[in-house]
């Protein structure tokens, strides 16, 4: 949990994950009693979750009914242009190094599951230009510094092609 003060000097309350609350009663019960309390007092409560507040399950009904009275946003993946824009972000915030965008657009294609997965990547790409040493890195390089995670991203043929034969023997009762 992070407290906050706004502009305003309103206190915030953030929240991240709330799903990880399920089955914790007790738990449950002390955050009822604290978002009553802000909720009673105009303070602003932000709660993320990996669901709609509808979809938790062992949540209380009645936290769920609490969260479901607020705006709900659904945050979706982010495109290739934001992808190649919160590289640059990254970049700019965590290295004086500069980066083509044809490097950065070629990031932003192969890694499009979540943002930390995206800044992992730019992560090994700025160490592997560090440990070679190359002022000019160019796609090639990262293609070289990245194939390993690209490469694990994907699912094997072969392994899907087994594991479907042994689905099919397991069924039918067949070697």
């Amino acid at each position: 949990l992070d407290v906050d003060q706004d502009l305003e000097g309103k206190h915030v309350i953030l929240v991240d994950d709330i799903q990880i609350m399920a089955n914790a009663t007790k738990t449950q019960m002390e955050f009822f009693k604290l978002f009553d309390f802000l909720y009673l007092n105009n303070k602003q409560i932000v709660i993320t979750s990996d669901c709609a507040a509808d979809k938790l399950s062992d949540i209380m009904p009645r936290l769920t009914s609490r969260f479901q009275m607020g705006v709900s946003v659904d945050i979706r993946q982010p495109d290739l242009t934001q992808r190649v824009n919160i590289l640059r972000r990254k970049l700019a915030e965590s290295s004086p190094k500069h980066f083509s965008d044809e490097i950065l657009y070629y990031i932003a294609e192969n890694f499009i599951d979540n943002v930390r997965e995206l800044e992992g990547a730019l992560n090994r790409f700025l160490l592997y230009t560090e440990m070679y040493g190359d002022d000019t890195p160019d796609v090639q390089m990262a293609k070289e510094a990245l194939e390993i995670l690209i490469k694990s991203k994907k699912p094997t043929v072969n392994s899907n092609y087994e594991n479907a034969l042994s689905v099919i023997a397991n069924t039918y009762a067949i070697t």
